[in-house]
């Protein structure tokens, strides 16, 4: 009935906590850490978070919950609170693409590997861009249709700033391909972790 209905919603959506708590990421049970908003919004050619998050899967751990989701939210499309997990999703399907590729178009350009940086200009960034366009559509729509619109302005800055970024990015590793330019700077950057500690599951609670 109903109540089961609701249930099934319940645990649909505690799913989407998983977005801030990926394998092997130990999370006080007091933490209140918004992981996933960080490796949203941050640099796509420097990337700060990247030295404390390549040991660990995050591309793989989010596609998975992305597809969990997706699937949660079909399965409960008749309830009027499910098209919030699509949020979730998207958000999940995002950081599978964006999660360790500057270290993986680093590794390519160390090697000198234009034939390798042109499949992850195809193959993660141009799709990174198109999902990261429609995330933008969902959570403009999830917020209009929960909060008054003030406020969302700031919102939309980051992900124009963030798809700027990733056309700028597009742009200086295509230059690099077509031997315009010999050097990309951006890439050649020694990575300084931003914390002192080695543990992602101490990650403070940050509002930017």
């Amino acid at each position: 009935g109903a109540a089961s209905a609701y249930c099934q919603l319940g645990g649909a959506l505690v799913r989407g906590s998983e977005l801030d708590a990926p394998p092997g990421v130990r999370t006080p049970a007091h933490s209140h850490n918004n992981l996933s908003k960080l490796l949203l919004w941050q640099d796509p050619l420097l990337s700060p978070l990247d030295p404390l998050t390549d040991s660990h899967p995050m591309p793989k751990h989010y596609a998975k919950l992305a597809q969990a989701l997706e699937r949660l939210a079909r399965d409960t499309q008749r309830n009027e609170l499910a098209e919030r997990l699509n949020y979730p999703a998207q958000v999940a399907k995002v950081l599978s693409l964006k999660t360790g590729l500057r270290s993986r178009l680093a590794a390519a350009y160390k090697k000198k590997d234009r034939k390798r940086l042109r499949v992850l200009l195809a193959q993660e960034v141009a799709p990174l861009r198109r999902e990261t366009a429609k995330l933008r559509k969902i959570h403009r729509e999830l917020w209009l249709g929960t909060y008054k619109p003030f406020g969302w302005e700031v919102i939309d800055h980051r992900y124009g700033g963030l798809d700027a970024r990733l056309d700028t990015l597009t742009a200086r590793v295509q230059a690099y391909i077509r031997g315009k330019h010999a050097r990309i700077e951006e890439l050649e950057a020694a990575l300084v972790p931003v914390f002192t500690f080695q543990d992602l599951g101490q990650m403070p609670n940050l509002n930017h």
